[in-house]
């Protein structure tokens, strides 16, 4: 009988990498918009900082399990997974189920 692999993934390198991503791809519109109808750099500077500051907040309250699995299927952990694996196979070998390679 074969046995299914199921992965266990990383949380806390790739949640930073997907939550930065994803805010910089929002912020990208506002901002460009902001560029073309403000005129002075530093109002821009402003500008941007507080649509970064709102985006970044409406990502960690509303996104954050959304943007987790996707990154972390980019970026397993092979150590947990594998640890994961022979728990697995452990727990069955002890029910008497699944691929007794331990």
């Amino acid at each position: 009988m074969a046995t299914t692999k199921r992965k266990i993934f990383a949380h806390s390198n790739t949640y930073l990498i997907g939550n930065l991503l994803l805010i910089f791809s929002f912020w990208l519109g506002p901002a460009w918009l902001v560029w073309i109808h403000i005129p002075w750099i530093w109002l821009r500077v402003v500008g941007w900082v507080v649509i970064y500051l709102v985006i970044a907040t409406l990502e960690h309250n509303y996104c954050t399990g959304f943007v987790s699995r996707i990154a972390e299927r980019f970026f397993p952990n092979e150590a947990e997974t594998q640890a994961y694996e022979r728990a697995k196979a452990a727990m069955d070998a002890r029910r008497g189920i699944g691929n007794f390679e331990v």
